[in-house]
Parts: C-alpha cells; structure tokens; sequence
C-alpha cells in the first residue's frame, strides 16, 4: 500500500495491526490517516490567545512522531482505542507547550513546542485509555462520528472547513462555551458568532456526507 493514499476506515483496524508489529510502511500510512484527528485534538487544548503564536499542526506532528516512537508499546487493537492512546498524547504535548511558552514567551515560535518534550523520553502513555467521548457533543453532527473510525472522517471533516468555522466549532462544540463567551472570545456579537456556528455546522454536514458518513442530518 502506498504511504501516501489514505486508508479507508475499513482498513485502518488492519494497518494498526501491522503498524503496532513494526510494518515501517503501516506506521507512516496510520499516522498520516490521523493527523488531522491530532490536530483538531490539539486545537482543543490550546488557549486561544496562544493560538497565533503555538501551531496547532506543530504540536499535532511532534505528537504523531512520539506516537511512532511508541508504537511496539500500545496494547490495543481496535481504531478507538487507538485514538484513545493518541488523544493522550497530543493533549499532553499541548499542555507541555503552553507552559514552556508561558514561561519563556520571548523565544521564537519554531523553539516553542519541541522543548516541550525534549528530555522526556517516549512521550507515548503506558497507562492509555480509549477515549470516553468524542469530538463533538451532542448539538453537533457528532451523533454520527462519535467513535473510532467515523471520528477520524470527523476530524478530517473539521480541517477542512474556514478557520472561524473551524474555532466556532471549538469553542461552541468541544469546548461548550456559551455563546456569549465564544463572541467574546472571537470578538463579534452574539448573534453573528450564532450565525457563524449554524453555518458551520451546514458545513461539517456536507463534508460528512461527501465522505460518505452515513445518517448526516
């Protein structure tokens, strides 16, 4: 199978398998299919104000190297539980990066995310435990991508939409923040952030059901 094409969700289980005994060609396909899951992962726990300054896709890429250095060492088997392994290591690293940055906010953007884990070994948990709810909540199309595989066309899906659809979908659907706090946070009103999440929303359904995910409100 080719590095670079992406594997169907009814291969992934297959791949992790062959990843998980050391397939070279499996690692690299599984971590690519899962960068964007990292990423959105990675959006979720980085604070807005550092958003400008600490790249969600850096700290999903580091993530996604310390995950292949860990890989003899996950346990599990299903996609779920793969993501559930990932989860936590994306989540830590992004809390690493936000306090190395606090503490030294005056170095440069491409030295703020890698110190963060530099020194720490293999940054893959032992102790993983498959993730006990998925990106979105229930007032979003997550009725439909809730697990494994289908969160991984979710993740895609949320990639690929405008950065303000993308943060709405953030701070409303992962964070749950209230409306007015999500206007706050993206300095409009009220209204138009409601406006802008309605439509985000029309626009994750689309890209679901171009994927194929079936039951798409």
């Amino acid at each position: 199978m080719s590095v670079n094409q992406p594997a169907t969700t009814g291969q992934l289980t297959s791949v992790i398998a062959a990843a998980r005994d050391g397939d070279a060609a499996a690692q690299a396909r599984l971590l690519e299919r899962c960068r964007g899951f990292a990423r959105v992962v990675a959006r979720q726990h980085l604070p807005r104000d550092l958003l400008a300054k600490l790249d969600a896709s850096d700290v999903a890429q580091h993530s996604l190297l310390d995950a292949w250095q860990g890989l003899r060492g996950f346990r599990g088997e299903t996609t779920a539980e793969f993501l559930g392994w990932l989860r936590q290591i994306v989540s830590r690293n992004a809390v690493d990066a936000t306090r190395f940055y606090r503490l030294a906010d005056c170095r440069s953007v491409s030295r703020e995310v890698r110190p963060a884990s530099q020194g720490r070994g293999n940054r893959a948990p032992d102790d993983w435990v498959p993730a006990d709810r998925p990106l979105l909540d229930d007032e979003t199309p997550s009725e439909i991508a809730a697990r494994g595989e289908e969160e991984l066309l979710l993740a895609d899906a949320i990639t690929e939409l405008s950065d303000d659809h993308q943060q709405v979908l953030i701070c409303r659907s992962l964070l749950r923040l209230p409306f007015a706090e999500v206007a706050q946070r993206m300095d409009r009103s009220r209204p138009a952030v409601q406006v802008l999440w309605a439509r985000a929303v029309d626009q994750l359904r689309l890209r679901l059901a171009e994927k194929g995910v079936s039951g798409a409100p």
